[in-house]
């Protein structure tokens, strides 16, 4: 039996759907488990995509402690990016609006709206569709750790030592 993991190697863009489907249902005032998986179902997706969105969103709840992790961007801030002249030849219009969609639905931080921001930039990489923003998004979200659990460290500090 595969794991949800290798599922989102193979069907990322599909499980970015899906996660935008049940997001925006909870957002509206759905519960996760009142959530009609049927009309996901209608429009082609497998059982098992479905079910690595949700268990990939309920992983992510559990990690960050909180039960509508998603959504505390919306309700925190009504603040958005606004790009600066060089930055706007990076984005269609149509690209940095799924950005934003997907920063309203609390499924990208500011910071990792920033991180997009200056990733293209560095690389000097347009992101002029949504195949385009879907890609960088699903690599940020299912291949790199977003958030760490509390008191975990990706590098020792100096002072800090082994035992």
């Amino acid at each position: 039996m595969e794991n949800y993991e290798d599922i989102f190697i193979r069907s990322n863009d599909r499980i970015l759907d899906i996660l935008v489907f049940v997001l925006s249902e909870i957002t509206e005032g759905e519960k996760i488990e009142e959530i009609n998986i049927e009309r996901l179902i209608q429009k082609g997706y497998s059982e098992i995509e479905i079910s690595a969105a949700i268990s990939w969103l309920v992983d992510k709840v559990e990690i960050d402690g909180s039960l509508l992790v998603f959504s505390k961007v919306r309700f925190r801030s009504k603040s958005f990016r606004i790009l600066n002249s060089a930055e706007k030849q990076l984005f269609s219009p149509e690209a940095w609006s799924k950005i934003l969609e997907y920063q309203e639905l609390g499924l990208l931080s500011l910071e990792q709206v920033e991180f997009i921001i200056f990733r293209s930039s560095a690389m000097n990489t347009d992101l002029t569709t949504i195949e385009d923003v879907n890609s960088v998004v699903s690599k940020l979200l299912f291949h790199f750790p977003v958030h760490l659990p509390s008191g975990s460290k990706v590098m020792l500090d100096s002072k800090d030592k082994i035992n």
